[in-house]
């Protein structure tokens, strides 16, 4: 059972990803939202996200992978074609994973599309 400041949290959760998506990333409607997670990366986090794409009209995706031994180039060998490609080909992109995926070549494909 749910206690009230686990439901206080949640919408406070809930809340925040809203500002982040609607208003910090500014997305709109019809827009591709990529989440990128690992496997230790929080769900609630992951699912107030989508959650929150959603409600802007935004479809959102989620790749979830094992997470990075190394950030920046050092990371490169371990990110798979699959998620190089879905980074290049979103309108705006949410990196859970940690270490986080930027300065890796994939990240700068990403910035640059």
């Amino acid at each position: 059972m749910t206690g009230m400041g686990d439901l206080n949290s949640d919408l406070r959760v809930a809340h925040a990803a809203h500002v982040l998506v609607a208003d910090h990333f500014c997305t709109r409607r019809d827009e591709s939202v990529l989440i990128t997670a690992d496997t230790e990366t929080d769900r609630a986090l992951v699912t107030a996200l989508v959650d929150a794409a959603v409600a802007v009209g935004a479809r959102p995706a989620v790749i979830t992978m094992p997470r990075l031994p190394f950030q920046g180039t050092l990371a490169d060998p371990f990110i798979a074609d699959p998620v190089r490609i879905a980074v290049q080909h979103c309108d705006v992109w949410f990196d859970l994973t940690f270490p986080y995926m930027a300065g890796s070549h994939a990240y700068d494909a990403a910035m640059a599309a």
